[in-house]
């Protein structure tokens, strides 16, 4: 319908909608950016993975043998898989004797991960299952919302 666009476009001096455009436009990926978070989010595709990473996320520090035992993991795939995300940076290893503990580099991944569970109801909470409502904007700074405690449900 003629009525529902301008009758002529006209974007050289400017974006068609920059009220719309504005949100997006003050912080945007670059390639390189863009890069690094889909590598990042490669290795939550792995179930196994992201198994183990949510358990870290929970408990902070885990051994290979108790987080095997927790999942049900042989050792092998367990120390194969923190081996690939210790590589990657994502966790790193404390030894102690004979055992290594791991544990998350990064405390914006244990925040992640405790959203997502959250936004798919796997964390006790009655709400409603979308993984894509952590790609909602939030309210407040940094996605703190204005009198809200700085960490997310289910995150101790």
């Amino acid at each position: 319908m003629a009525g529902d666009r301008p009758a002529s476009i006209d974007v050289r001096g400017g974006w068609l909608h920059p009220d719309k455009v504005r949100p997006a436009a003050e912080r945007t990926l670059d390639i390189g950016e863009a890069e690094s978070l889909a590598a990042a989010f490669g290795l939550l595709v792995d179930a196994t993975r992201l198994r183990m990473l949510h358990a870290l996320a929970r408990a902070d520090e885990l051994c290979v043998f108790d987080l095997g035992l927790l999942l049900g993991l042989e050792q092998s795939t367990v120390s194969r898989q923190l081996r690939l995300l210790r590589e990657r940076g994502i966790v790193s290893r404390r030894r102690e004797g004979r055992l290594a503990y791991y544990r998350l580099n990064d405390p914006s991944l244990r925040w992640f991960l405790a959203g997502l569970a959250t936004s798919l109801g796997l964390d006790g909470e009655n709400t409603p299952p979308s993984p894509w409502s952590l790609l909602a904007p939030l309210p407040g700074p940094l996605g703190v919302a204005a009198g809200q405690p700085n960490t997310p449900r289910g995150v101790r």
